[in-house]
């Protein structure tokens, strides 16, 4: 090989090393920007039960200058801070006004989301958050659309200083959340949250249901202003009533001494030590725990099911049979009272009747279509049509008398233009309850064709509801045909009488019959 062969030879054999180093520095240096990265992600997103003040354990003074049991509301878009004094309620019944309510519209498939990755290891000085009665008999709920699983929610909270934490909460109707005060108002972290990210059945990236979005929320004085653990309780105001499609949980209150509270029950939410603390996934899958309780105090309930951080705000419920289910407390804390014991807010009377006059405060109603559906084709002349809508009240206020119209439309577009075809007026549906209206009639004016057939509730708008623009829709996806038919006249003569008023005169002749011979197309 000559001497410039080896020349060129040696310097490809160091361009080749060269560019090796650079390349190998190069992943170092994204590999050590990437765990960097990971590192930052991980400690975005804390269980709600960090952001509580190790000095809180047991706070249970009242200010003796303010109301304990004040409302205390904030509307997220305002800003504006209300507090409406306790005397301004009076009370209710012990069992909630809605009925168990199961999900009757069949749930679709929402957008999967990015997952958030989540979760700091705790430390040995803060609250105790790993509330786990070993041995630990929490079991993962991958049936999340089946209730009541369905109406328990993941929330993703937004402190106002921008920390983010992981919570949990039920739909106790529609459009409301139960769930713990440190949800919402968050002492060390600037008060009221910023937001609130509401997802009914979530499991790991699927959101069955999609996401609503906290709008204004409600807990007492005794929590905003004392950070009292007696009343560690909120109420959370959505944007959609997603609750009308995964069925809510009723809440009821007994007498201290009811057996109900140290019976078996059951607790949900999502925890943030699974699958493991430290994975990039916690906090996105339900778990549950099914226990005894072990006791309350009026305002206070203590038992064996296990939780941990991230599972505030769910529901402790009792199972009585399948289907009759009911909540009666809040999860709040693990053991930091030294009982040994996990512990929530119970729904005592108090509060079950404010709870109540927070929901009434809001009530309102929403009317949309469950099922309909109308006569086969063809219609027309002696054809009658029928067409008939079950409407359903999706909101949480009653409706009153509705009025329900009609229309034939040559589009699948139904509009108050359209040709009007009858009304029906129904009565008063109760939240989440469903009435039919029906209107059956000849058709003699319309032009023979295809129509769609369809209906609006409430055209006038003459009651007020949450969304006034689902009032609409058709009876059938498919077009309906309108036929008249060919009307043969002729007549026959045969003898008798004919008859004037009163008065039966001989024909001279004969009398006239008129017939008629009814072709159909």
């Amino acid at each position: 090989m000559s001497r410039r062969n080896i020349n060129i030879v040696i310097i490809l054999i160091l361009g080749i090393l060269f560019c090796s180093v650079c390349f190998s520095i190069n992943i170092s240096y994204k590999n050590e920007n990437r765990i960097k990265q990971d590192e930052k992600s991980i400690i975005e997103r804390q269980p709600i039960e960090q952001s509580l003040d190790t000095t809180t354990n047991n706070k249970n003074e009242i200010d003796t200058n303010i109301d304990p049991t004040s409302t205390v509301s904030y509307d997220l878009q305002t800003g504006i801070e209300t507090i409406i004094p306790s005397k301004s309620y009076s009370k209710l019944n012990k069992e909630s006004y809605f009925n168990i309510a199961e999900p009757i519209v069949n749930p679709s498939s929402a957008e999967k989301t990015s997952l958030i990755e989540n979760s700091i290891k705790k430390s040995e000085d803060e609250i105790i958050i790993n509330d786990v009665i070993l041995p630990d008999d929490r079991e993962r709920e991958t049936s999340t659309t089946i209730y009541p699983l369905s109406t328990i929610c993941k929330l993703y909270i937004t402190a106002a200083d921008n920390d983010e934490y992981h919570g949990s909460g039920f739909l106790v109707d529609s459009y409301h959340v139960l769930t713990a005060g440190h949800c919402v108002f968050i002492h060390d972290h600037g008060g009221w949250v910023r937001s609130i990210e509401v997802v009914p059945g979530k499991d790991f990236n699927n959101e069955p249901y999609g996401r609503a979005y906290y709008t204004t929320s409600r807990s007492y004085t005794a929590w905003t202003i004392d950070e009292n653990q007696n009343h560690d309780w909120a109420l959370i105001t959505l944007d959609r009533l997603i609750g009308a499609d995964t069925g809510i949980m009723p809440f009821r209150t007994f007498d201290i001494a009811n057996p109900v509270y140290s019976g078996p029950l059951s607790v949900a939410g999502y925890p943030t030590d699974y699958p493991f603390i430290g994975s990039l996934y916690e906090g996105e899958f339900m778990l549950s725990s099914t226990e005894s309780g072990v006791s309350v105090s009026d305002t206070i309930h203590w038992y064996n099911m296990d939780t941990y951080g991230g599972m505030s705000g769910g529901p402790v419920w009792r199972e009585e049979s399948p289907g009759n289910l009911y909540a009666l407390s809040i999860h709040a804390y693990g053991n930091n009272d030294g009982t040994g014991l996990n512990h929530g807010t119970r729904i005592n009377e108090e509060k079950f009747n404010r709870l109540h006059a927070w929901l009434r405060e809001d009530a309102i109603p929403d009317m949309v279509k469950s099922d309909a559906g109308c006569s086969s084709s063809p219609v027309g002349g002696n054809r009658e049509l029928e067409a008939w809508c079950e409407v359903r009240n999706i909101g949480s206020g009653e409706t009153g008398e509705i009025t329900v119209k009609y229309y034939a439309s040559e589009d699948k577009k139904i509009k108050d233009s359209d040709t009007l075809l009858g009304k029906d007026t129904i009565s008063s549906i109760p939240p989440l309850d469903i009435v039919k209206s029906s209107w059956k009639g000849h058709i003699y004016d319309l032009p023979e064709g295809e129509y769609y057939i369809g209906f609006i509730i409430d055209e006038n708008d003459d009651i007020i509801e949450f969304d006034e623009d689902n009032n609409k829709g058709l009876c059938s996806s498919d077009p309906i045909k309108v036929r008249y038919d060919f009307i043969i006249q002729f007549f026959t003569s045969v003898p008798g009488f004919i008859t004037i008023g009163s008065v039966a005169l001989i024909s001279i002749g004969t009398i006239l019959v008129e017939k008629k011979l009814i072709v159909k197309r």
